[in-house]
């Protein structure tokens, strides 16, 4: 019983905060960046921008805070079910939680642009890519092997959180019983990358490479998550976070050197981001989730895979007719319906069919 309720406290924080992170993310594509892609004077972004983001520092209309913040959730989260999955439970987890949503996605794009292609004799902005690309991109290979990321922009970082989960594989015992030589290791990987450009510059445009220098974002909420658990002192967590945080600067001069300074950082958007996480980790026994957001963050990982592809279809064919304010209003509502079928027809049967395969064989 108490188990459950340590659980169920746990749960409360980070359902908060994945709420907050997709939130952020979906403003951030289809309201503010859309419309200065397109050239629109928003006015709800005009406000924002210049009482919020501006004064405050919080780049790209906060979709690097909302992506942190799910880089911290991660790494927290990842870290604490892994004290009690075995080495095929936590494999077969996370494939099956990334995989069919995001093949969902990509299957749902492809048929819409024939459907389209069809009706209207024209195809649409997903017409120029191939059945290899997408099949490159669906399984993040092109991430790995080179090509296009332009199917679907989000999964960037997709491929970020799995190299992540496969090197937890990897060092899943470590991560149970010695979580300081866990996050050592980890933190070596991270340096060994970065030492590596310097002897070899043009790994600074390796996609596997850049992929692999955001690491440290989710070592935090690793760290974060071991001294909250007690399994390491303050005096340890203070040193691996002062090591990530030397190589997360580190890393973002080398690899994204446009988001260095202070008037478009990373660093800052990072910086809320963590004191978002550790404040929502204080107050964790005084948050309460009601239904609105409990739902969000159900459906965030499936809202976050088709947002930008349906919800920017939707702008792409309707602002001009009836203004941006209602063609953003539209895009966000269907890309809600569509993330929606996604988690119910496909995230959570799936999820809840290994959960029961992997109890049944126990």
């Amino acid at each position: 019983m108490n188990r459950l309720i340590e659980e169920k406290k746990t749960i409360n924080f980070i359902v908060l905060i994945r709420c907050c992170a997709v939130i952020f993310v979906v403003w951030d594509h289809l309201g503010p960046f859309w419309a200065e892609g397109a050239n629109i004077e928003w006015w709800p972004a005009k406000i924002i921008g210049q009482y919020i983001n501006k004064p405050l520092g919080i780049i790209q209309y906060f979709g690097f805070l909302g992506v942190v913040l799910f880089f911290l959730t991660s790494g927290f989260i990842i870290t604490y079910v892994a004290q009690r999955e075995s080495r095929k439970e936590f494999i077969l987890k996370r494939f099956f939680r990334i995989y069919p949503p995001l093949i969902f996605s990509f299957g749902l794009i492809y048929v819409i642009n024939n459907v389209y292609t069809l009706l209207k004799g024209s195809s649409t902005y997903w017409g120029q890519f191939t059945l290899k690309q997408y099949l490159s991109e669906m399984t993040l290979m092109n991430h790995i092997f080179g090509g296009s990321n332009f199917i679907n922009g989000v999964t960037w970082s997709l491929i970020i959180e799995v190299i992540f989960y496969f090197i937890c594989f990897i060092l899943l015992d470590y991560i149970k019983k010695y979580p300081k030589i866990a996050i050592s290791i980890m933190t070596s990987i991270c340096f060994i990358i970065t030492l590596s450009t310097y002897f070899n510059e043009s790994l600074i445009n390796n996609n596997l490479i850049k992929s692999i220098s955001y690491i440290p974002y989710l070592i935090y909420g690793q760290i974060i998550y071991y001294l909250w658990a007690k399994k390491i002192s303050f005096k340890e967590f203070s040193i691996f976070t002062c090591i990530n945080y030397f190589l997360m600067i580190k890393n973002t001069i080398i690899f994204n050197n446009q988001y260095y300074n202070e008037g478009n950082s990373y660093g800052v958007s990072f910086l809320y981001a963590y004191l978002i996480f550790i404040v929502a980790i204080l107050l964790n026994n005084k948050i309460k989730i009601n239904r609105s957001v409990r739902f969000i963050s159900e459906i965030s990982y499936s809202l976050y895979l088709n947002h930008s592809t349906i919800g920017g279809l939707v702008l792409s064919l309707a602002y001009l007719k009836v203004g941006f304010t209602v063609a953003f209003l539209c895009a966000v509502i269907l890309s809600f319906f569509v993330a929606i079928i996604s988690y119910n027809f496909i995230e959570k049967p799936i999820m809840n069919n290994i959960k029961k395969i992997l109890i049944s064989k126990k």
